[in-house]
């Protein structure tokens, strides 16, 4: 289905819904099979279980809720909601802050301006190019965090960055110059650092208090039965 005029409103329980070109809202339900949707000018919303579900090039908000299937979000402008079980998550360029909730699946966010806030267990997140604040709150599954910038230039208070998992390792990668204030906490794991580290109290093998630089953004880092490692950035070449 191509070029609506208006508002858009489908529904259905087996057969695969694809839907482009909508000059307004969009509302789409389906039970048992695929969903794909592009270019909304409005807000999207989406409902789906036992299928894939597709969502690029959304003009303002987005919320994708699905039971089963894999989630694709690119290209939306506004605030980005997704919610599934058994089926990964990604999403790239959100224009706004992004919040995923999800159980048995991999969550992978790239290019987002909002922030982002992650739920998940027993599935690795891998973040990358996020401005704001980063939470992320892990069981059974690894964290990956790059494309950290700290202090916006210009901005008076620094985004939170909270990064909480188990058994499985935290590796967050920080540009060299860039200055956070690091509280990091283990058990049955190690604390690994190739920036250098300003600490104060005491120091151990599963946590420390310190500062990278003059420690202006808080970095708070705590994993049980894994490492955490916090590694220097590669530098990214110009765009």
């Amino acid at each position: 289905m191509q070029d609506i005029r208006g508002n858009a409103l489908l529904k259905t329980r087996f057969g695969e819904i694809e839907a482009v070109g909508i000059s307004g809202n969009a509302t789409l339900n389906n039970s048992n099979a695929a969903i794909k949707l592009s270019r909304v000018t409005g807000i999207a919303d989406v409902r789906g279980s036992f299928g894939a579900v597709t969502v690029s090039g959304v003009g303002k908000s987005a919320k994708v809720i699905s039971g089963n299937g894999a989630v694709t979000v690119s290209g939306a402008e506004g605030e980005t909601y997704v919610k599934s079980s058994f089926g990964s998550v990604r999403a790239d360029r959100i224009g706004g802050k992004l919040t995923v909730e999800t159980n048995n699946g991999s969550v992978s966010a790239k290019t987002v301006k909002g922030g982002v806030f992650v739920r998940n267990s027993f599935s690795p997140v891998y973040l990358d190019g996020i401005q704001g604040g980063v939470e992320v709150y892990n069981q059974n599954g690894s964290i990956e965090v790059a494309g950290l910038q700290g202090k916006p230039v210009g901005a008076q208070a620094c985004p939170g960055l909270i990064l909480k998992t188990s058994f499985a390792p935290i590796r967050v990668y920080l540009p060299e110059g860039g200055s956070f204030a690091v509280t990091a906490r283990t058990s049955f794991g190690r604390i690994n650092s190739e920036l250098p580290l300003t600490v104060s109290g005491s120091l151990g093998n599963d946590s420390l208090t310190g500062k990278i630089g003059t420690g202006e953004c808080d970095l708070n880092l705590t994993n049980a039965n894994g490492n955490i490692d916090i590694l220097k950035a590669v530098p990214r070449k110009p765009q």
